[in-house]
């Protein structure tokens, strides 16, 4: 994954997903962003089924290509924070295993702040 992408102070409006897009992949960026819209617009419903919201985007993710689902998990994590941390924790969990699941590179340092950024249970799986 190696590069830096900062977090924002309120991770509900997360755009890491995008950033890495631009950086790595910048002829996705509008799709990624469609994407960001539509996880914003029914984040919402997670308050209520958030197994319902994660599961569809867990649907939607497949879609993507292999390389971008670790951002892409990290990002929704970030979003959910505060809504489900339980969610939070299984999108973080999404997100480390696309990367052992496609072997992609590990950037241990963003895993750390990632995760670092939510300490609390379920937020941050112990294997990742």
């Amino acid at each position: 994954m190696n590069v830096h992408v900062p977090l924002r102070s309120e991770l509900h409006t997360s755009q890491v997903y995008v950033a890495w897009v631009r950086a790595h992949d910048p002829g996705a960026e509008p799709a990624a962003v469609a994407l960001l819209d539509e996880v914003a617009s029914g984040v919402h419903r997670a308050r209520e089924k958030p197994g319902r919201f994660v599961e569809g985007l867990e649907r939607r993710a497949r879609e993507l290509p292999p390389a971008h689902r670790p951002w892409f998990w990290d990002t929704v994590a970030h979003r959910l924070c505060g809504w489900s941390d339980w969610y939070a924790g299984r999108a973080f969990a999404l997100a480390r295993k696309a990367e052992r699941e496609h072997t992609l590179p590990v950037d241990r340092k963003w895993r750390a702040g990632t995760c670092g950024c939510s300490p609390g249970p379920g937020r941050c799986p112990r294997r990742s």
